[in-house]
């Protein structure tokens, strides 16, 4: 596929899929002759092939990892006189920004979007993010790497402590206590934590699910974390035609 200068080429195409990225000059920019340009946005989770077709390449990269999933609320196992706590909220994906990094030119690479992590059902754990990352097809390596953010932990059966938030960045906060039953035989659950808030439209962690509660003796189940938010992988490069 061929591009003027300073074009965008946005990477939604089908998982694999190639992009060979080749600007020529059209002598309308301000450039020097024979200075080509482009930028890579990769918004959908999964990996996507690129071949930059220049000389001389550098580049100005942004990474953003996938935050973790939410923790389910306090599961409820019968017996309990109290509400219990609600789920941590997962980790915010790490942000990478880099200056002036060099590609190979017309070497084979591979930018992957993480998936954010799964949230818990009530009394289970979130699941992890996935890292976002730029591979070397050739070499097998990963040369450029934002980690994922980690799941919320949910609480212990039987406590009114709220589960921990996961580690990330930044990390998420821990759900809130459950309470004991007062004399009316209710009692309130406690909240889930929030995500990990990294600014970005991408990577957040998510939010922790409600506790058990009881209303009338009875248990008002938890629910559910919510999913993470997907990573995020920006290139703008330039080099010689």
């Amino acid at each position: 596929m061929n591009y003027n200068r300073n074009s965008k080429a946005i990477l939604l195409g089908i998982l694999t899929s190639a992009l060979f990225v080749s600007c020529g000059d059209d002598g309308e920019s301000s450039g020097t002759a024979g200075d080509v340009s482009g930028t890579i946005e990769v918004y959908q989770t999964g990996e996507r092939r690129f071949v930059i077709d220049a000389q001389n390449i550098t580049a100005d990269i942004t990474l953003i990892g996938a935050g973790g999933g939410g923790a389910g609320g306090t599961d409820f196992n019968g017996g309990t006189t109290h509400s219990t706590g609600g789920g941590g909220g997962g980790g915010a994906g790490e942000i990478i920004e880099l200056k002036n990094v060099s590609f190979e030119s017309g070497a084979s690479y591979i930018a992957f979007v993480g998936e954010g992590g799964a949230g818990g059902a009530g009394g289970k754990h979130g699941a992890d993010g996935q890292s976002s990352y730029i591979l070397r097809q050739t070499l097998n390596e990963r040369v450029h790497e934002a980690q994922g953010g980690s799941g919320g932990k949910t609480g212990t059966i039987q406590t009114k402590p709220g589960g921990l938030g996961g580690a990330g960045f930044p990390a998420g906060t821990a759900g809130t206590d459950g309470v004991d039953k007062g004399a009316n035989n209710e009692a309130a659950a406690g909240t889930g934590g929030t995500g990990g808030d990294n600014g970005r439209d991408f990577g957040a962690g998510g939010g922790g699910g409600k506790g058990t509660g009881v209303s009338s003796n009875n248990p008002v189940l938890p629910t559910a974390g919510a999913k993470g938010k997907n990573g995020y992988i920006k290139i703008e490069w330039k080099g010689r035609k």
